[in-house]
C-alpha cells in the first residue's frame, strides 16, 4: 500500500516534534518581522532629505547608514504615511514579540481591529497639523515635503474628511477645520485607548481559573532545550533501528550459510531460554522435531489441529507480556478545554438563544459544556414548549450558526434539551488517552472495550459482557473500521490468549488481515463467505457444548464454570443414569469422573454484513440470531459492523437480539432510524464521530479514538513475537463437502449413498439436485453428483426444461 507524502511524514515523525517544529517556524517568522522593523527604523533615523531616491537623482554622498536601499526605503515611506511609518514599525515590533515569546495572553481589544484603526487614526492626526509651525515640532523637525506629516495617505483621508463638512457642518470655519479633525482623532484614540484597558481589565478578571497548557508555562530557553532533545533522541531512534536492521540481515545471512548440525551445536552449548509454550508441554531438549520451536526465525509455524478437544486448549501465558502503551502515539495537543475561551462560548449562547427567540422558542441555557469535537449547550425550554419542535430546528440552528451540523436532543432524566455544535477546531483523541487512562487500567469489566471520549471530555469505557452483543454501522469515511481496531486493540492490551480468543471474520480482505498470526485467533480471518458460514455454525456447535460442561457442574455462566473449575482443580464426578433395575424398577446410576479444562471468552468480529447476507441471507440471519439470544452465558460474544444499514441487512430480527448498537455517520434518517430508531446519525461529522445506543434506549454522543495502520502492526508484530497461534481445522471445515469418501468422478461415490438416492427417487417419482439434497441432507456438490452419475448411468434423462424423466423401473433396480 502506497503512503501519501503527508501520511511518511507523519508516520516517521512523532507528534511532539512535529508541534515543536512548527513552533519553531511561528518563532523564526517572528524573527524575520522583528529584523525588518530594525532594518525600517535604522533607515527612518539616518534618513537625510538630499540622499538619492526616486524623486532626488544625484550623485553625492549617501548619509544614510544602510546606504541606498536604506535612502530609497526611507524616502517612500515619509512621502507615504509620514511620520506614520514609526507607529507602524512599533506595531511590528509588538507582532514579532508575540509570534517569538509565544505566551498565551489576554487581548482587550482583537489585534486586527486595534492595530489598523490606530494606524489610520494617527496619520490623519499628523496631517491635520502644520508640523513645521506647530509649537509641538517647531524648530525640532525641518519637514521637506509639501505633503503632512501623515504622508499622502494621511493628506487624503483629510481631504475626504473635509468634502464631508463641506454642505453638511456649516458651524466650523474653513480655517479651525485641521484644529476640530485633530480633536476628533486624539478622542477616538483615547476612546480606544481606555476601551481596551477596560475589556482587558474584564477579561482578566475573569480568566483567573483557566487553566494554561504546558507549553505556555515553559520558558523560551526551556522550549528550545526541549526541542533540540527531542529531535536528537529521534536520530537516536532512527540509528539503532537501522542498526537493529543490519544486524538481523547479517545474521540471518549467516543462519542460512550454517549447516543444520552446526545449528543444533550452537543451541546446545547455550542455556536454555525461557520459551512460549503452545499446547502441550514440549522437551527443552533440542531435537529434529521441535527445533522449529525452538529455533528464532523470521517467519513462525503456525499450528494447526485437525479437531477440536474435549475443551478449548489455551494459550499458556507463563511468558505473555500484555503490549506496552509505548506502541502507541501520545497525544501532545493543547488541551481542547484551552482551545476555546469561556467568552466565546458564552457569545455562542447568546448568539444561540438570539437564534430560539427568532424561531420563537424561549427558555434559558443553564450550562455549556465544552469538548474535544463539539459543545454541548443545555437548553431550560420554558413551560408549555414541545421538544419536538426544538428538536426539529437542527437544520436551521446549524444554518443559522454557521455550523457543519448541528444535533438536538432530549436528555433522559432531565427537562433539558442538548444542543450539539461542532469546534471550529476540533482535537483528535488518541487510543493511548483511553488506555493510560483509570477508566481503563482500573476497570472491573469482564471484557473491557475502549471506545473514545464523550462529550464533556471523559474517556468511555463499556463492558462487552454485558452488552452482550454489538451492532455497528457507518458510511465509509466515518471512522467505522478505525473504530473496530480500537475495539479489538483494547481487546489485545487487557486480556491473554488464554483470557480471550477471537474469530474475525473479513468478507472484504481489506480491514482485519493484518492481525493475522496473533496468538488470540482461533482461526486464520476467514474471508470466503462460504467459510463464514461454517464458522458460525461451529460457534454454535461450541455455544451447545458449553452449555453442557456448565450443566454438568451445576454453573450458570463462563465466570461461574472458570471458577469453580480452578477451585476443584478441574476434576469432577458426574452422575448419570444407567438404566433400570429389573427386580426393583429404580433407576441405576453411575458416577462418572469428567476432566474440564477453563474456557476463555470467545469474540467474534464481522466486519461486512452486507456480503455475507448477500451470498446466504437466511442462514446467516438464523446463526446471529441464535447466537445472539443464547451465547451470553457462554462467554461467546459478537462485533458485527456493517456500511450499509438497510432493513434487508440489519433484518428485525437481528435488531431485537443486539440491544447495544454504534452509529457513525450515516448517509440518511431513513439509515439512521433503521439502526437507532430514530434520526441524528445522519449529522454527525464523521472521522470517528458516533452515537452509542446502550441498553436498547439512551443513545450517548462519544468522539472515537484513533489509532493508524503503524500503530495497529506494531502491537500485532509484538503478539507474534509472543508465540504463533493454535488453530483449529474444523471451525471453517464444512462436513458435507468432506470428500475423504468420494471424489468427484463415476466409481468413487460412497456406492451405499448411490443406492439410498435411487430408492428415493423411485418411491416418490421425482427427481432433482434440490431434492436429493433436502431429502438425504447432503451438501450441494455432492448430491450434483450424484444426479450426474444417475443421468450417465442411464437411470434418469437429460435436463430437459429444468426436468427430467426417471428411465428406471423397480424391476430394473433389484437387477443392479
Amino acid at each position: 500500500m502506497k503512503l501519501s507524502s503527508l501520511n511518511f511524514i507523519e508516520s516517521i515523525a512523532p507528534i511532539s516534534l512535529r508541534q515543536l517544529i512548527k513552533r519553531q517556524a511561528k518563532r523564526i517568522f517572528g524573527i524575520f518581522i522583528f529584523l525588518l522593523a530594525i532594518y525600517l527604523i535604522i533607515s527612518l533615523i539616518s534618513w537625510h532629505p538630499n540622499d538619492p531616491s526616486f524623486n532626488n537623482h544625484n550623485n553625492g554622498l549617501i548619509q544614510n547608514f544602510l546606504g541606498t536601499s536604506g535612502a530609497v526605503i526611507s524616502d517612500l515611506m515619509l512621502q507615504a504615511i509620514g511620520l506614520g511609518s514609526f507607529a507602524l514599525i512599533s506595531m511590528l515590533i509588538f507582532i514579532s514579540a508575540d509570534l517569538i515569546l509565544q505566551k498565551r495572553k489576554i487581548f482587550g481589544l482583537p489585534k486586527y481591529i486595534k492595530y489598523p484603526l490606530s494606524f489610520i487614526l494617527i496619520t490623519i492626526l499628523l496631517s491635520s497639523i502644520d508640523i513645521t509651525n506647530s509649537g509641538l515640532f517647531k524648530n525640532v523637525i525641518n519637514w521637506p515635503y509639501l505633503i503632512g506629516g501623515g504622508g499622502l495617505f494621511g493628506d487624503i483621508l483629510v481631504q475626504f474628511i473635509k468634502s464631508i463638512f463641506i454642505g453638511h457642518v456649516d458651524f466650523i470655519p474653513i480655517n479651525h477645520q485641521n484644529k476640530f479633525i485633530f480633536f476628533l482623532t486624539s478622542l477616538l484614540l483615547a476612546l480606544i485607548y481606555f476601551l481596551n484597558k477596560t475589556i482587558l481589565r474584564f477579561k482578566k478578571k475573569k480568566d483567573t481559573k483557566l487553566l494554561q497548557s504546558d507549553h505556555e508555562s515553559q520558558s523560551l530557553v526551556k522550549q528550545k532545550w526541549n526541542f533540540f532533545q527531542i529531535f536528537f533522541n529521534y536520530l537516536i531512534r532512527l540509528i539503532e533501528n537501522l542498526r537493529r536492521k543490519i544486524t538481523g540481515l547479517i545474521s540471518r545471512d549467516k543462519m542460512e550459510d550454517l549447516s543444520f548440525e552446526e545449528i543444533r551445536d550452537s543451541i546446545s552449548d547455550k542455556e536454555p531460554k525461557d520459551s512460549i509454550i503452545i499446547g502441550e508441554s514440549i522437551d527443552t531438549k533440542p531435537t529434529t522435531d521441535n527445533f522449529e520451536l525452538n529455533r528464532k526465525v523470521p517467519r513462525k509455524r503456525k499450528v494447526v489441529r485437525e479437531s477440536a478437544p474435549e475443551n478449548l486448549d489455551l494459550f499458556k501465558k507463563n511468558s505473555y507480556s500484555l503490549p506496552s502503551i509505548d506502541l502507541l502515539k501520545d497525544n501532545n495537543e493543547i488541551n481542547y478545554a484551552n482551545k476555546i475561551s469561556p467568552e466565546e462560548l458564552e457569545q455562542k449562547a447568546s448568539e444561540l438563544m438570539e437564534i430560539l427567540l427568532k424561531y420563537k422558542v424561549t427558555g434559558e441555557i443553564v450550562s455549556i459544556s465544552p469538548g474535544p469535537v463539539v459543545s454541548l449547550f443545555e437548553l431550560q425550554p420554558s413551560i408549555g414548549t414541545k421538544s419536538s419542535r426544538v428538536v426539529s430546528l437542527a437544520d436551521d440552528i446549524a444554518m443559522s450558526m454557521k455550523a457543519v451540523s448541528a444535533r438536538v436532543a432530549v436528555i433522559p432524566g432531565r427537562n433539558i434539551i442538548g444542543i450539539e455544535l461542532p469546534l471550529e477546531d476540533r482535537s483528535t483523541v488518541y487510543l493511548s488517552e483511553i488506555i493510560k487512562s483509570d477508566e481503563f487500567l482500573n476497570s472491573k469489566h469482564k471484557l473491557a472495550i475502549a471506545l473514545g471520549k464523550n462529550i464533556g471530555g471523559r474517556p468511555v469505557v463499556v463492558d462487552l459482557a454485558n452488552m452482550p452483543h454489538l451492532l455497528i454501522a457507518g458510511t465509509t469515511g466515518s471512522g467505522k473500521s478505525v473504530g473496530i481496531n480500537t475495539m479489538i486493540l483494547s481487546l489485545l492490551y487487557k486480556y491473554t490468549p488464554e483470557d480471550c480468543k477471537m474469530i474475525m471474520i473479513d468478507p472484504k480482505m481489506l480491514e482485519l488481515s493484518i492481525y493475522e498470526g496473533i496468538p488470540h485467533l482461533l482461526t486464520p480471518v476467514v474471508t470466503e463467505p462460504k467459510k463464514a458460514i461454517v464458522a458460525l455454525k461451529w460457534i454454535l456447535k461450541e455455544m451447545e457444548k458449553r452449555y453442557k460442561n456448565m450443566s454438568k457442574i451445576g454453573v450458570r455462566n463462563l465466570d461461574g464454570y472458570n471458577s469453580k473449575v480452578e477451585k476443584d482443580g478441574g476434576i469432577f464426578k458426574h452422575r448419570i443414569q444407567v438404566g433400570y433395575d429389573e427386580e426393583t424398577g429404580q433407576p441405576n446410576y453411575h458416577n462418572e469422573e469428567i476432566v474440564l479444562k477453563k474456557m476463555p471468552f470467545i469474540v467474534v468480529v464481522v466486519d461486512e454484513m452486507a456480503d455475507l447476507m448477500a451470498v446466504a441471507g437466511k442462514d446467516i440471519e438464523t446463526s446471529v440470531a441464535r447466537l445472539a439470544a443464547m451465547a451470553r452465558a457462554a462467554g461467546i460474544h459478537i462485533i458485527m459492523a456493517t456500511q450499509r444499514p438497510s432493513a434487508d441487512v440489519i433484518t428485525g430480527v437481528i435488531r431485537a437480539n443486539f440491544p447495544t448498537r454504534i452509529s457513525f455517520q450515516v448517509s440518511s434518517k431513513i439509515d439512521s432510524r433503521v439502526i437507532l430508531n430514530e434520526s441524528g446519525a445522519e449529522q454527525l461529522l464523521g472521522k470517528g464521530d458516533m452515537l452509542h445506543m446502550s441498553d436498547g434506549a439512551r443513545i450517548n454522543r462519544v468522539h472515537g479514538a484513533y489509532v493508524d495502520e503503524n500503530e495497529v502492526s506494531s502491537i500485532v508484530n509484538f503478539l507474534k513475537s509472543q508465540g504463533s497461534p493454535e488453530y483449529l481445522e474444523e471451525i471453517t471445515k464444512d462436513p458435507d463437502e468432506d470428500t475423504s469418501n468420494y471424489i468427484l468422478g463415476d466409481d468413487n461415490i460412497d456406492p451405499q449413498l448411490y443406492k439410498n438416492a435411487i430408492k428415493l427417487i423411485l418411491s416418490d417419482q421425482k427427481v432433482s439436485t434440490s431434492y436429493i439434497q433436502r431429502r438425504l441432507r447432503l451438501g450441494y456438490n455432492r448430491a450434483a453428483d450424484i444426479v450426474d452419475k444417475m443421468e450417465r448411468d442411464g437411470i434418469i434423462s437429460a435436463e430437459n426444461s429444468g426436468k427430467r424423466e426417471i428411465l428406471l423401473n423397480g424391476q430394473d433396480f433389484d437387477n443392479i
